[in-house]
């Protein structure tokens, strides 16, 4: 049975309010207060709270702060109740968490259909996070296993051929060898950071106050960083005439970290989801207070779909292409982006190539 706390100091109307609730199968919780509110909610872990916004002790703002604290009830559903209706109460009450706000006086039908409408969207919400935890261990499943392990046989499988065969290898096998070692070395070396990277800004994406990232305060030059790695990459993919440059100069507040790890991974992609002798064109330009860059392939693209599918540990046509990585590369740039107040978006004809487009700050 749904469950659903009403605080409200005024008892005719906690009362009028448990009875409707009750005449349509809601379990009702009723609190005089805001402090017997918090603790019932905590207690009971009702599907959804109403709560009256003008309370002694603790109000109603109160009342949806420290309970937006606490784990199990941060994500309940919260409507309130009140006889204030200047816009700047409704705005403070909504940039504190809540989900709904019905003035005083109100009707039977109205409080029912808002509650209705809350419930309705919580459970889509539950619905689509747990699809989505499904996927996520699907994709884990099928393709985190096969990531790891295949520079990893790499290594141990050169390095113990090393061991063996040393004495009848020629220097120039031992060069080869070696270097075959730190290309694995460095695919697997990436791909753990990677996974760091992804799992930190979870943690800080969850509570900002518990994990620690770079502030951006500093202005970082962003056009030769853009030119050294993207010939670095062009090079190592033995396309150094497909790339195509034309940068203008710019900084940007970001992390050079971050924005290497941005730029590395968009410029990588576009070699890797494309044939040599294609372009790769990648290029930058200020537009007014934004430093805007985009990179561009020719390559197999992406459908709408998959666009609006773009996620962690997520990789499209698997089975069909090989490929390299955890499909973790964009949705990284995408969350650095954003954490530093830009964005990425995405363009793209199946079978004709992709741009990918980073805006970024300068102030």
């Amino acid at each position: 049975m749904t469950k659903i706390l009403v605080i409200e100091d005024n008892q005719t109307i906690r009362e009028e309010v448990l009875t409707w609730l009750s005449l349509e199968d809601y379990e009702a919780l009723g609190a005089a207060n805001g402090r017997k509110g918090i603790e019932i909610a905590l207690q009971q872990l009702p599907d959804l709270i109403i709560s009256d916004i003008m309370m002694p002790d603790k109000d109603g703002y109160r009342v949806l702060l420290e309970l937006r604290a606490q784990p199990t009830t941060a994500l309940t559903p919260f409507i309130f109740l009140t006889a204030k209706q200047e816009k700047n109460d409704i705005r403070h009450g909504m940039e504190l968490g809540a989900d709904d706000y019905i003035t005083k006086p109100f009707g039977r039908e109205e409080l029912l259909r808002a509650i209705q409408t809350r419930l309705t969207r919580r459970g889509l919400l539950e619905k689509y996070s747990d699809q989505k935890g499904k996927d996520l261990r699907r994709h884990l499943i099928h393709m985190l296993p096969h990531e790891l392990r295949t520079p990893l046989v790499g290594i141990m499988g050169i390095g113990e051929l090393l061991h063996r065969e040393a004495q009848f290898l020629t220097p120039d096998e031992i060069v080869e060898y070696a270097g075959l070692i730190t290309v694995s070395g460095e695919r697997l070396y990436r791909l753990i950071e990677n996974h760091l990277l992804y799992a930190q800004l979870e943690i800080y994406a969850a509570d900002p106050k518990t994990a620690s990232l770079g502030d951006g305060t500093a202005l970082e030059p962003v056009d030769p960083l853009i030119k050294i790695i993207s010939e670095q990459l062009a090079h190592a993919y033995n396309r150094t005439g497909d790339l195509q440059l034309d940068l203008q100069p710019g900084a940007v507040r970001m992390p050079k970290e971050y924005l290497s790890k941005v730029v590395y991974e968009l410029v990588d992609n576009a070699f890797k989801f494309s044939k040599a002798a294609t372009q790769v064109r990648v290029t930058s330009n200020r537009e007014a207070e934004k430093y805007v860059f985009s990179i561009s392939d020719q390559g197999r693209g992406m459908s709408s779909e998959q666009i609006d599918c773009i996620d962690a540990y997520v990789q499209f046509d698997r089975s069909t292409h090989e490929q390299q990585g955890a499909g973790l590369g964009l949705t990284l740039a995408r969350r650095l982006a954003e954490l530093y107040d830009g964005n990425l978006q995405v363009a793209s004809i199946p079978g004709v190539g992709i741009t990918v487009q980073v805006t970024l700050s300068t102030l």
